[in-house]
């Protein structure tokens, strides 16, 4: 097994640096992360508030640890996930201002997805009752969706700028008007006493289309 930067010996940390976020993690089980205590680890980094944001989610990858497996919270439940993969994806939308641990103080609109089915070997702590369940199926909607898609692209060597939602400019032209010209509204007034307000926010509002 390859152990990026080594297991760190006194303090877990987030991975920042992009070579190593960028590496496609390999298929594990529950028995090795337990033997290298990957999932109580990552809970306990999420949990210290040392974070330069609330985390919900962490990969293995982001604590140096290339095994396909992740660690999320959601609605007072546990969830521990290995070799996780999506299998279907529905109802694609804009995220705004999405962060991730690893990029500090980044945030970017990214392209997700409202619902989700994933297949993994699946552990759920649930008012602490543990259940383990294999080649499990299930489904996830809006935030718990987009958690497990942010995760799950990291361990397939991708991150928040990889799915960058692309915004362009749509050129939109308004009737350029005087003044002292009789106002657009048809009032026969001029236009500095009439409609100047409404014509002048058009001048300067900016129209927008997301593309691929």
């Amino acid at each position: 097994m390859t152990i990026l930067n080594k297991l760190f010996q006194s303090e877990d940390k987030i991975i920042t640096d992009l070579s190593v976020l960028q590496q496609v993690s390999r298929k594990t089980s529950f028995e090795e992360c337990d033997k290298l205590n990957i999932f109580n680890r990552m809970r306990k980094l999420i949990k210290s508030g040392k974070l330069w944001t609330q985390g919900l989610g962490l990969s293995a990858i982001q604590i140096g640890i290339d095994l396909s497996a992740l660690y999320y919270e959601f609605n007072d439940k546990i969830v521990e996930l290995v070799n996780p993969k999506i299998i279907e994806q529905t109802s694609k939308y804009i995220a705004k201002a999405e962060g991730c641990l690893s990029f500090p103080n980044q945030r970017i609109d990214t392209y997700r997805y409202k619902s989700i089915i994933v297949e993994a070997d699946t552990r759920i702590t649930e008012k602490e009752k543990i259940n383990l369940y294999l080649n499990f199926k299930f489904s996830a909607d809006g935030v718990e969706a987009q958690i497990i898609f942010h995760e799950i692209d990291h361990l397939n060597g991708l991150t928040i700028f990889d799915r960058r939602a692309v915004i362009t400019p749509i050129k939109k032209e308004f009737p350029k008007i005087g003044r002292n010209d009789p106002c657009f509204c048809g009032s026969g007034r001029k236009l500095k006493k009439c409609c100047i307000d409404i014509y002048e926010a058009q001048q300067t509002t900016h129209f927008y289309e997301t593309k691929e």
